[in-house]
């Protein structure tokens, strides 16, 4: 095993054992996946896969394979949208080059909402709904009311069609793919917005800071200087 491999396996596992016990045992890899795609544009991707696997043992199941398939998948796919197309694609070829093609999902039922955009965009008010305030929500759509362009993008495309999606992650995970693609990049206010929105959909401040401890693991450990991305006590003062 090379050192750059041995260490990788040193964050995924301190990242593993970093995440709440609270959230659901696999949501760790789905804060590393996220948090891999925007500080790194994803290559390590593959180096994640493996690991999850080996952690699995020798006499996993192929749907316990194809279940972090489809859950690597989902992340990435959801990725595009908030770190763009070029960084999506490395991370999937990365885990491509090593995932068995039996053990592959490939899953997609976005045809079907892309067929029927009156049940995208009630997917995309129904994500809203659980992980944004009435006065967020607001306060979101008045910044694009008289943007037609970006009001279509945004909640057809963008949350109708990918990030309104829970077919494969639960609430507080793709919450938390969002968090931390925005906070990987340093994006300060909308990383804000998904602060908050992790701690409405029910996320205690406790958990919540240690969340955002391993995001700043992973990337830290890929070069990124976090000294200036927001922290979770700049919003408690909204949740006595």
């Amino acid at each position: 095993m090379s050192n750059e491999a041995s260490s990788l396996e040193a964050v995924f596992q301190a990242a593993r054992d970093q995440t709440p016990k609270s959230l659901s045992k696999d949501a760790w890899y789905i804060i590393v996946t996220a948090t891999l795609i925007t500080a790194d544009g994803g290559k390590h991707v593959g180096e994640l896969y493996k690991f999850i696997i080996k952690e699995l043992g020798s006499d996993s199941s192929q749907e316990s394979r194809r279940n972090v398939s489809r859950r690597l998948r989902a992340v990435i796919l959801k990725s595009w949208c908030l770190a763009g197309m070029p960084r999506c694609s490395d991370a999937f070829f990365a885990l491509k080059r090593v995932e068995p093609e039996e053990d592959s999902a490939r899953e997609w039922d976005r045809k079907e909402y892309a067929a029927a955009p009156e049940r995208a965009i009630q997917r995309r008010n129904e994500w809203w709904e659980k992980v944004f305030k009435p006065e967020e929500i607001a306060r979101i759509e008045g910044t694009y009311a008289n943007e037609e362009d970006f009001t279509w993008t945004v909640d057809y495309v963008i949350y109708g069609l990918f990030l309104g999606d829970l077919n494969v992650l639960s609430t507080v995970e793709n919450e938390l793919v969002t968090l931390s693609l925005t906070m990987g990049q340093g994006a300060y206010y909308t990383t804000l917005v998904h602060l908050r929105g992790t701690r409405y959909i029910g996320v205690n401040a406790k958990d919540a800071e240690e969340i955002q401890g391993v995001i700043e693991l992973v990337a830290k450990f890929l070069g990124k200087d976090t000294s200036s991305w927001p922290r979770f006590k700049q919003v408690e003062d909204q949740f006595p």
